[in-house]
């Protein structure tokens, strides 16, 4: 096997072996390249086609147009940000006719057997340029079908939104649309207006004449006469002084500073109030009381100086240059100090709701636009548990104020995310848990949220531990005799399969959910699932497991895949570490971690690392299985699970070495680690056709998890 770099460019060339300047370096290297930043919140227009439950854009014309003549077109186009070429895959469903082009290029032509069943899914390929691409979808009505959807082709991998391309609507989320109509001459380009355009495009975004002349909260809410609506903007002010907000009223009106009333008038027509202001932020509310024929107001802002005071978007939201965002009709007044809050559904006189712009139907939504600050999913749970461990070892608590923040982030919106997907069809973040079908939407980063729990006052985190623990003990599917195992899978050859990474996925959560609850039957559940696992998974020739079992075969694939034995030795040293001295499973437990144990060791290669498929030393050497390895050891040793404790403490130091020599260079980049895997009976595909990703998130938190791991068991040594 060729090594990953030269052995100069290692970090323990450049750093020499020291653990702590290895956990600095790898854990500011991700911080740095994956910044705490906020949602991206967009308009979204109500009357726009919507994604549905699998993130793709439905667009159900036979519904939506239903006098459409026979042989007219329907126009959708969007743009999609690359930030490299390369080519990208998507996922058509044609209901009718359905053609698609992306920068110009038809990349599909539907045919009859497609359009016939109206649910085949067809993948479909496309060359990304670097900077935006312009994708037209093309529909034809025919007596048979008339639409179709289009978007992701793994919604829990990237579940994207399109932006509208004109510049009349940039920075607005959702693909605009034509009425019926004859075919275009040309295709529509993104260097062009809507007034440019060959085509007049929907949904409207610009009021009319008439409801320009309205106040603003009865051209968003209509007449709702003794309702309250709210308005929210930013004041900035360079330096602490006087403003004067000046302007008409439609209605009765108050205006609040971070709280405190500043000023109100009590009818319709001018509106005056001075007030002081200290430099920096503030919030600005305004209430606007709904009259018999309108409500809203125009207002300015001016300072003592004269100039213009300056004020800002809450949320900084692309679509609209108005700095206020709305909220209403409510049919009581509300606290203004209770307003200004994002990612909080409003209980309305109309229903749940949320913020509004000063367009026709647009929403204000918040969207996932970072690879991975504030997603939730499974390897970037790990992640985050790397580095608070990481920042407890290390004594950094910027470390875990980013963990902290990045959770939150999560935690604070999903309220807001469930019902913007009942709103919208899928939300624009949250995505796998707003949406959970399988154990590796919820249970490793809702395990870390749990972690970060017990040490750090996390908003928001108790409603979605309660729903995991629902989902897993009562809605994850179950053999008779309650092995976890997927029965469903958005990927066919997961169906019907029990894995070993789903040990992971929901153990560590079973026992910190224990903890939280006091109630044993979490931690007895987690207990007894690697009985099960083992009764089925293992292999004694070489006392190391199967990564996979067919559940309908009744057969395991016999092949031990690294990262998947690392799951269920990790995970079962989470559960020791909990588990009671006297609870009737801890033996057989400890026996079956001797076990394996006992097994990986057999398998570390003279370098220290172990193998993508661990019997095949010709296989890579796979950063994160020899990271667990490395981790469970050592907890094995601290803990006095293992009775050869000198045999595992040299293991688990072997491969922390090799490590530094093999797979960490001086800047802290992590080569070998696995890509997330499909599975196969045969060796091949591990070996040949899962190849290993640089700095993936199924390996970062894991290799900082087995250095401070083994940093303990050497402090351990030295007391």
């Amino acid at each position: 096997m060729e090594n990953y770099f030269d052995a100069a460019q290692s970090i323990r060339f450049a750093d020499g072996a020291g653990i702590r300047r290895v956990l600095q370096t790898v854990s500011n290297k991700y911080i740095g390249e994956n910044p705490a930043h906020p949602f991206v919140f967009r308009l979204s227009s109500a009357k726009g086609f919507r994604r549905n439950g699998k993130y793709r854009y439905v667009f159900p014309l036979r519904e939506t147009f239903p006098d459409a003549k026979s042989e007219q077109l329907v126009y959708a186009w969007a743009k999609l940000y690359s930030s490299r070429k390369y080519r990208e895959s998507f996922m058509v469903i044609p209901y009718g006719p359905m053609d698609v082009f992306v920068n110009g290029e038809k990349i599909y032509h539907s045919n009859f057997a497609q359009e016939k069943t109206g649910s085949d899914r067809v993948l479909v390929s496309a060359e990304l340029v670097s900077g935006w691409n312009s994708i037209v979808i093309r529909f034809l009505k025919t007596p048979l079908g008339f639409g179709g959807e289009f978007g992701t082709s793994f919604f829990k991998g990237k579940p994207w939104h399109f932006l509208a391309p004109t510049p009349e609507r940039d920075g607005q989320e959702g693909f605009i649309f034509t009425h019926p109509a004859d075919e275009l001459k040309e295709l529509p380009r993104l260097d062009q207006s809507e007034a440019e355009s060959p085509a007049e495009w929907y949904p409207v975004c610009r009021w009319n004449a008439e409801q320009t002349a309205m106040g603003q909260f009865r051209r968003i809410y209509g007449l709702n006469p003794g309702c309250f609506g709210y308005g929210w903007a930013k004041l900035l002010m360079p330096i602490s002084g006087t403003c004067t907000v000046s302007g008409s009223c439609k209605s009765p009106t108050a205006l609040y500073l971070n709280g405190k009333k500043v000023g109100e008038t009590n009818q319709a027509g001018p509106f005056k109030a001075n007030f002081s202001a200290c430099s920096g932020e503030s919030d600005l509310i305004l209430e606007s009381l709904c009259g018999k024929a309108d409500w809203g107001c125009a207002l300015t802002v001016r300072m003592e100086n004269g100039q213009a005071g300056e004020l800002e978007s809450p949320c900084a939201a692309k679509g609209t240059d108005d700095p206020w965002i709305y909220a209403g009709p409510f049919a009581e007044k509300q606290d203004a100090k209770q307003i200004p809050v994002l990612g909080l559904p409003f209980h309305t006189v109309s229903g749940d709701d949320s913020w509004r712009a000063d367009r026709p139907d647009m929403y204000v939504r918040p969207f996932l636009e970072t690879p991975n600050f504030a997603n939730w999913n499974y390897p970037v749970g790990v992640t985050l548990y790397g580095l608070l461990k990481t920042a407890d070892f290390l004594h950094r608590d910027d470390l875990a104020e980013y963990v902290k923040q990045h959770v939150e982030q999560c935690t604070g919106f999903y309220s807001y995310a469930l019902w913007d997907k009942q709103k919208f069809g899928a939300p624009g973040i949250d995505a796998q848990i707003a949406a959970v079908d399988s154990l590796d939407d919820c249970g490793s980063f809702a395990s870390t949220m749990l972690e970060l729990c017990r040490t750090m006052p996390t908003k928001g985190y108790r409603k979605i531990a309660d729903n995991v623990a629902d989902y897993i003990t009562h809605k994850q599917a179950r053999l008779p005799d309650g092995s976890l195992y997927r029965y469903i899978s958005s990927l066919p050859e997961m169906k019907n399969t029990m894995w070993l990474d789903d040990l992971y996925m929901s153990v560590p959560f079973l026992v910190r959910y224990y903890q939280l609850t006091g109630d044993r039957a979490y931690l007895d559940d987690a207990a007894r699932q690697f009985l099960l696992y083992r009764e089925k998974m293992y292999i004694p020739k070489w006392k190391v497991m199967s990564h996979v079992y067919y559940t309908d075969r009744k057969i395991a694939n016999g092949i031990p895949w690294g990262r998947g034995n690392g799951w269920v030795l990790f995970s079962l040293s989470e559960l020791l570490q909990v588990l009671p001295e006297n609870h009737e499973l801890r033996g057989q437990l400890l026996s079956f971690f001797r076990e394996l144990c006992e097994g990986y060791a057999a398998m570390q290669d003279e370098h220290g690392m172990w193998h993508q498929v661990l019997n095949d030393p010709e296989s890579y050497a796979e950063s994160s299985c020899t990271s667990m390895f490395i981790c469970a050891f050592a907890r094995g040793v601290r803990f006095g699970w293992l009775p050869d404790a000198e045999k595992y403490a040299e293991a688990a130091l072997r491969g922390w070495n090799g490590l530094t020599r093999q797979s960490i260079d001086a800047d802290g980049n992590i080569y070998g680690i696995c890509r997330g895997s499909g599975n196969s009976f045969t060796p091949r595909y591990y070996k040949y056709d899962l190849g290993w990703i640089l700095n993936d998130t199924h390996g970062i938190g894991i290799l900082l998890l087995a250095g401070v791991e083994t940093g303990k068991m050497l402090d351990s040594y030295r007391k």
